[in-house]
């Protein structure tokens, strides 16, 4: 055996230019000869290919009624050949080429010939690439086109057409390569308009869409909102901790649990506010504000802006002692005035680690004597005792996880508070901390189990603390009803208290209560100063407003947000508005804004050290890439996203980047890549005891079935996604799995499921208030109606999905919706106001080069005229509509289009044209054949054959009752009625 014979063939990178002759097997022999025999005799004299022949960087392939030529080394070669070979063949009319560009990795192998051959998904692509073509047409895939687009000479002569399924179910994005003198502009067949009534967006697409900014934006820990009367505020503390003196990095984990006790101490008996542990902790990441005994003006003054602190306690400490048994430390405790920086008392007190409790009480007590708030009271101790474990080691290994969960450690953070349990089990503290790293790295299971543990163990605290622990509870379990109802009630008790308002209004975001979250945010807003500046508020509207389907009022508030944030130097809110901002942006379309936005953001969160929230960036630049169709680029920013959320153990944002990845594989035509993606984002979520993000990706999966025209399998995964949603009180994903299978029903043709689906989501859609989805469900609700012939219905619900889309401001949402009531008016009789509002209508298309979106109205637009006894202008109508070679996008124009002929001329000819259309096998659109039969039976009534007609359209009426499609049988019982 040779030695070249024992290793296997080099994968490598070619450049494939597909060819065949279209409608090579309808010709007569001789002339099949005499074109295979004038391409060859092209391909030979093109220049590229003599000079990829002459450096050895080609092999040419005969494919029977083409060939294929695999170009290796330069980019360009494929292209330029192409351009060569069709400005050769120009002159050639009986030469009627179409051609395919991809590039992709080949083996070169040998064939049983020993000649030189290829194989791989490059050249088998390059065909499928061709296959979407017509004659004339050069097509490029999306791969190729990312290449060129890199050359000056090449952009403009690209046309993006979009997606389009192949072989297999594969869908492949293709460009159009074409100039003033090469190639042909016009849509390739395989991807014009194949019925008259438009889709809507896929609702699983959609359903990840909304959820990641629900889940993304805002970190914060079924009644309706109650308008809360504000009273006057309490001053506010912010314990900033303590500098270790000492020096040793083993007793830097008092610094944190003084200050947890401290804040617990100052703030019993609610004379005060303290500000919570989190805030203070990223508070001192922006500022860079080590541990320190005194801050001067300036800092303080920032201090205050950032965390709305009229007043702040620091210190430090150290040990004294000359041996371990004997061995305490010294607390020095300071309150400054953050207005300016007056220390109002010092305090000092020695104690032993094992007893921090009495230590913390007496410096405490010191402090509340200096701010007239009285002295704490047994209850109250209890609360302060139970704010940090009783046995010394525990307490040491809870604060280490406190300070590792305050500075985006939720891993290390969960380490170290189950140890701490394991010590001291019976600490609700712990279990609480536990509870919420769990839930930030997405173990929600077993986040729910721990926050029980602690509501159980937190029956002795005051009302206050348990409240707030129970609310964890049921925050845990996305409970949002009694999540709502419990932050309700500690915003009533404490309505100056910005954090209960802040967690209100996100619960009720997520419970879908966007309306009342609103009303909480106008009431925050109603807060003194800095509170009701505070550009959380800001972010909670745009989180609101964008599950609402109001981009343009997100990116104002997110813009607010990233003002107010970056004059108070709070860096890390200012990077999650700006993050927020760029997805506004991505969702109205400007993606370069976008990406600046979110790239800006990413920076700041690495920095910052939270990878998370660059992680989050990662996978929102990735997506916006995906909409610029730069799929490379798309792709490495999800698996950097991936990379991220792995190595700090974020589960939810593992779920997430999978899911990114398998749609973007799908994308590309990777079937069986997508679905490993979209099984493993599943199985992530389920493990993690996540059944929001699990019924999300089974909704994902049904999509991705569907596009596999699998029917069968996507509704069963879009049914369990509506279960599993419904099972945990989830409305919002239960609503777009309904959508979903509606959908799905509609196009079988079961129309009365259809409808009742659809009107449950769209219940569902209008509580929560999200806008943008009940469009989309009002219009296909609309068009179910309207093929059922109730048309008043179906007008009422496409006029309020008008009235909605131009309350949002989204132009071409708003051209859509004016098109379908101008085009439903036709069917209502309303002919003379449909013409003129068709008019417009496809007068904004044209202007908008709104190609697919004209087919339609003007189809609409020659029915009325034909029922205005205007058969020559709905002739002329139609005809804007041909291509360069003179055919029609769809069978239902070209029937419109032989009926209006046939009332101007001989009708007999317009029979056989109709009747081939319906003879076609392929055709096979339950409701678009009932047109092309109602054309049919119009026809013949034309041409006086009254029996055919009459049986033809009974034919009709008969079928289309059968599956509830009332508007054709009202239609077909008309023209009947005429022929009696």
């Amino acid at each position: 055996m040779s030695e070249s014979a024992t290793h296997s063939p080099q994968l490598e990178l070619a450049h494939v230019l597909f060819t065949d002759i279209v409608a090579f097997s309808k010709l007569p022999m001789d002339q099949q000869q005499s074109v295979l025999q004038l391409l060859q005799s092209s391909v030979r004299a093109s220049v590229e290919y003599k000079r990829a022949l002459a450096a050895d960087q080609l092999i040419s392939l005969p494919t029977g009624d083409g060939m294929a030529l695999v170009f290796f080394g330069d980019p360009e070669s494929a292209v330029r050949c192409a351009q060569e070979l069709w400005a050769a063949i120009r002159s050639h009319p009986e030469l009627r080429l179409r051609m395919g560009v991809h590039s992709g990795p080949v083996y070169r192998v040998s064939d049983i010939n020993a000649n030189r051959n290829v194989t791989g998904g490059g050249i088998n692509m390059a065909q499928r690439v061709m296959d979407c073509a017509d004659a004339g047409h050069i097509l490029v895939s999306k791969t190729t086109a990312d290449v060129l687009m890199q050359f000056g000479t090449w952009p403009s002569a690209l046309h993006d057409l979009g997606e389009a399924k192949v072989k297999h179910g594969v869908r492949i994005h293709i460009y159009n390569l074409y100039r003033s003198n090469v190639g042909n502009p016009q849509k390739p067949s395989k991807l014009r308009v194949a019925a008259r009534k438009r889709g809507t967006r896929s609702f699983a697409i959609i359903t990840v869409a909304v959820i990641a900014i629900a889940a993304g934006l805002v970190w914060l820990r079924t009644a309706r909102n109650v308008h809360v009367s504000v009273t006057p505020t309490r001053r506010s503390v912010a314990v900033l901790g303590f500098k270790n003196l000492s020096g040793k990095p083993d007793q830097a984990w008092l610094s944190t649990a003084l200050a947890q006790m401290m804040s617990t101490e100052i703030a019993a008996g609610q004379k005060l506010r303290t500000v919570p542990g989190e805030s203070v902790a990223q508070a001192k990441v922006e500022f860079a504000i080590p541990d320190s005994d005194s801050l001067n003006a300036e800092t303080l003054s920032k201090i205050k802006k950032r965390l709305g602190a009229d007043l702040v306690v620091l210190g430090s400490y150290i040990e004294i002692g000359a041996s371990e048994k004997n061995l305490q430390i010294r607390l020095d405790v300071r309150l400054q005035d953050a207005d300016d920086g007056e220390v109002l008392i010092s305090a000092a007190e020695n104690g032993t680690i094992d007893n921090l409790f009495e230590l913390v009480t007496r410096c405490g007590q010191q402090l509340r004597d200096r701010l007239s708030i009285g002295s704490v009271t047994g209850e109250q101790a209890l609360s302060i005792r139970e704010s940090l474990p009783s046995n010394p080691d525990a307490a040491r290994l809870y604060s280490q996880g406190l300070n590792h969960l305050r500075l985006f450690d939720a891993l290390a953070a969960r380490d170290l508070f189950q140890k701490a349990i394991a010590i001291e089990a019976d600490s609700a503290q712990a279990h609480s901390a536990l509870s919420s790293a769990l839930l930030q790295l997405g173990y929600q299971t077993q986040a729910a189990a721990e926050a029980k543990k602690a509501l159980d163990l937190s029956t002795n605290l005051p009302r206050e603390d348990h409240l707030r622990v129970e609310a964890q509870y049921h925050l845990s379990l996305k409970d949002w009803a009694r999540t709502i109802e419990l932050n309700q009630t500690l915003f009533g008790f404490y309505p100056d208290n910005l954090e209960y308002g802040l967690s209100l209004a996100y619960a009720q975001t997520q419970g879908g209560r966007n309306e009342d979250c609103l009303k909480t945010i106008d009431d925050l807003r109603k807060l003194p100063a800095p509170q009701r500046d505070d550009p959380r508020i800001d972010l909670l509207e745009a989180q609101s407003a964008e599950i609402m389907g109001d981009s343009k009022r997100a990116a104002a508030a997110n813009q607010r947000a990233a003002t107010k944030s970056q004059a108070m130097g709070a860096r890390l809110l200012y990077a999650q508005a700006r993050n927020s901002e760029g997805w506004n942006y991505r969702i109205m379309g400007d993606l370069p804004k976008a990406v600046a936005m979110m790239q800006e953001a990413e920076q700041i969160f690495e920095q910052a050290g939270d990878r998370a929230g660059a992680a989050r960036c990662l996978s929102n630049i990735g997506a916006t890439y995906s909409d610029k169709g730069d799929r490379a680029a798309s792709r490495q920013y999800f698996e950097k996203s991936l990379a991220i959320d792995r190595e700090i153990g974020y589960t939810v944002g593992q779920a997430r980047a999978l899911q990114n990845l398998g749609f973007l594989s799908l994308a590309e035509g990777k079937r069986d890549m997508a679905k490993g993606y979209l099984e493993q984002s599943l199985a992530t979520s389920r493990s993690n005891g996540d059944s929001e993000a699990a019924a999300l990706t089974l909704l994902t999966l049904s999509d991705f079935y569907y596009q596999a025209d699998d029917p069968t399998t996507a509704r069963s995964y879009a049914q369990q996604g509506a279960d599993l949603a419904h099972s945990i009180g989830n409305k919002r994903v239960e609503a777009m799995a309904l959508a979903s299978l509606g959908l799905m029903l509609a196009d079988s043709g079961n129309l009365p499921d259809a409808k009742a689906t659809f009107e449950k989501g769209l219940a569902i859609f209008r509580d929560e208030g999200a806008r943008a989805l009940t469009i989309s469900c009002l219009e296909r609700l609309g068009q179910i109606e309207w093929s059922q012939g109730d048309l008043p219905t179906a007008r009422k619900h496409l006029e309020e999905a008008t009235q909605i889309a131009k309350s949002l401001g989204n132009a071409r949402d708003i051209a859509i919706a004016e098109s379908n009531l101008a085009e439903i008016s036709v069917d209502e009789g309303h002919t003379e106001a449909a013409i003129t509002a068709l008019n417009a209508v496809i007068t904004a298309f044209r202007n908008e080069q709104s190609t697919d979106d004209l087919v339609p109205a003007s189809q609409y637009l020659a029915e009325a005229q034909m029922d205005a006894g205007k058969p020559a202008d709905a002739k002329k109508t139609l005809e804007t509509l041909r291509d360069k070679k003179g055919e029609f996008p769809n069978p239902i124009i070209t029937a419109d289009y032989q009926l209006a002929s046939a009332r101007i001329g001989d009708p007999k000819p317009a029979i056989a044209v109709v009747n081939k259309l319906l003879a076609n096998k392929e055709f096979t659109e339950f409701e678009s054949r009932l047109e092309v039969r109602l054309a049919l039976g119009k026809i013949e009534a034309q041409a006086g054959r009254t029996s055919d007609a009459r049986t033809h359209l009974a034919n009709l009426q008969k079928d289309a009752d059968a599956k509830g499609y009332g508007l054709w049988s009202k239609k077909a019982s008309v023209v009947l009625a005429t022929l009696k």
